[in-house]
């Protein structure tokens, strides 16, 4: 029996989930919350989300581990990503370099096939399991 194969728009909705989940996992704390990136809130990592830097409809940096970062709901929904706060975490954690090249690279043409989005979601769901 053939497998079928998911559609581009289904693994591009499986990654967004599992790479949201390990962003946010691996940001848990010995008092296991996480730390938002924008105004260091400390919530649970269910309720905390992966906030973009970068606008994640820029598939150039959709996934980049840099450009990704755990932020509560109230700055990256209502403050809309909290920009002066994210910038803030930014310089502190990354330096003004990459917050440039995450700039240029968000105008790269990037064309992912569902293979590669689905290589994509088994690596991070590898890394979900180190996490345990």
């Amino acid at each position: 029996m053939k497998r079928r194969r998911d559609s581009y728009a289904r693994c591009k909705r499986t990654l967004d989930k599992v790479f949201s989940e390990w962003i946010r996992r691996k940001a848990i704390g010995k008092d296991g919350l996480v730390e938002c990136c924008s105004c260091s809130a400390r919530l649970p990592w269910r309720v905390i989300q992966a906030g973009h830097w970068v606008s994640r409809v820029y598939l150039a940096t959709r996934w980049n581990e840099r450009n990704v970062n755990p932020q509560c709901m109230a700055c990256n929904v209502w403050r809309r990503g909290n920009a002066s706060g994210y910038a803030q975490y930014m310089l502190a954690t990354h330096g003004v370099e990459v917050m440039q090249e995450l700039e240029e690279l968000k105008h790269s043409t990037v064309k992912y096939r569902a293979s590669d989005l689905q290589e994509m979601i088994e690596s991070y769901k590898a890394r979900l399991g180190e996490l345990g």
